[in-house]
């Protein structure tokens, strides 16, 4: 009877760690898919007037970038993160600029600035309390916002009329999310022409 016991709750505990596994490596692959695609995407602009990656693993790294065009030529800003305690924060101003931030791991941090018209980004978070914090104020705006795990935290303030649908994701549990959107009283945006 102990060793059929035993038996059972190996058999059971082996069945958790492959589905545990298995998730984690269907998460990890989502991840890569949708950065690769938006790598691909942003990168096949050739006209870009300057690009930026950023590559960091570890603990309590920042990454910070600002770029801002005033050519007809956009920026594009790729920054991917592994670890714990990683800080990125990316500010672009002008039109056609292209963000993809990618952060895996744990209490990470992404803050973005984007002003302009036709701008685009998409951030992926994947882990524990990671926060997404970004501003996004212009016309045409494209973005993707992405968060798998727990206690994550999605803030974005929208100033922008005539944007593109957008992509929010959320997979875990006590998540939050905080959307604010109007086009009242804008200003004309950087890049716009007239």
């Amino acid at each position: 009877m102990k060793t059929s016991n035993l038996l059972i709750t190996l058999c059971l505990l082996l069945l958790q760690v492959t589905a545990f596994a298995q998730n984690t490596q269907s998460e990890t692959q989502l991840v890569k898919s949708i950065a690769s695609e938006r790598v691909a995407e942003i990168t096949a602009k050739s006209s870009l007037q300057s690009k930026v990656h950023v590559y960091q693993a570890g603990t309590s790294n920042y990454a910070s970038v600002a770029q801002r065009n005033v050519s007809s030529r956009p920026n594009g800003a790729f920054i991917e993160q592994v670890g714990v305690l990683n800080r990125a924060a990316v500010t672009q101003q002008g039109a056609g600029n292209s963000i993809s931030a990618t952060q895996v791991g744990t209490r990470n941090s992404y803050t973005g600035d984007l002003d302009g018209v036709g701008n685009s980004s998409t951030v992926v978070q994947k882990g524990a309390f990671n926060e997404v914090n970004q501003r996004v104020h212009g016309r045409q705006l494209d973005y993707t916002l992405i968060q798998i795990g727990n206690n994550n935290t999605i803030n974005q303030v929208e100033t922008s009329s005539n944007s593109k649908p957008y992509k929010v994701v959320q997979q875990g549990n006590n998540m939050n999310i905080r959307i604010e959107q109007s086009n009242v009283g804008l200003p004309p945006a950087a890049g716009a022409k007239k």
